[in-house]
């Protein structure tokens, strides 16, 4: 169990840098296992068993973006149906304020229909935008916080999280990211 206390945090450094080095376009071939090996005084199947973690890691992430994009398309399309629809009640209330402009009922009524058109395009605006976004195949897209998102927000907000300094947290964060060892056997292989 201790050497794997002491092992976790060197292996998911490595993890890191390989996650860093496949963003920024490295060609992970057998050279460059080397390297790493040599460098971090390590196994090759070590260093192949963070190599492949973390290539699992982005190509969840590329399908996680397929769903997301299927997502927000599927909702895209929702909203520009409700846009029509209230264009169309938009359009016969507003002639029939022409005919009675004094009906304050009426009045009110077609500005609360035309604020939720507003929202309703600016949602999908930001939809459409997502879905761009999303459609960029660029490596350096994808996102990954070791450790976790809520935990790694803590540190804006110390004393609400039972946290008196910032060293405090940095040291139980390290533990929460650090804590992983995987390796692959070699019937995986």
């Amino acid at each position: 169990a201790e050497y794997f206390k002491e092992f976790a945090p060197v292996f998911d450094k490595l993890c890191r840098r390989i996650w860093q080095d496949l963003k920024h376009g490295e060609d992970a071939n057998a050279k460059y296992v080397t390297k790493l090996c040599q460098e971090n005084n390590m196994m090759k199947r070590t260093v192949n068993s963070a190599l492949r973690s973390m290539r699992g890691r982005m190509n969840a992430l590329k399908e996680l973006q397929k769903v997301q994009i299927a997502d927000k398309q599927t909702k895209v399309d929702t909203l520009a149906e409700k846009i029509e629809k209230i264009k169309e009640e938009i359009n016969a209330i507003k002639e029939e304020v022409k005919i009675h402009p004094n009906d304050k009922g009426l009045l009110q009524k077609y500005k609360n229909k035309k604020a939720k058109l507003y929202s309703w395009q600016v949602r999908k605006n930001r939809f459409e935008n997502d879905i761009r976004n999303y459609e960029n195949d660029d490596i350096n897209n994808y996102s990954l916080c070791f450790g976790t998102k809520s935990f790694f927000s803590k540190q804006y907000h110390l004393e609400e999280n039972n946290y008196k300094t910032h060293e405090k947290w940095y040291n139980d964060f390290r533990k929460l990211r650090d804590r992983q060892v995987y390796y692959i056997g070699s019937s995986e292989e």
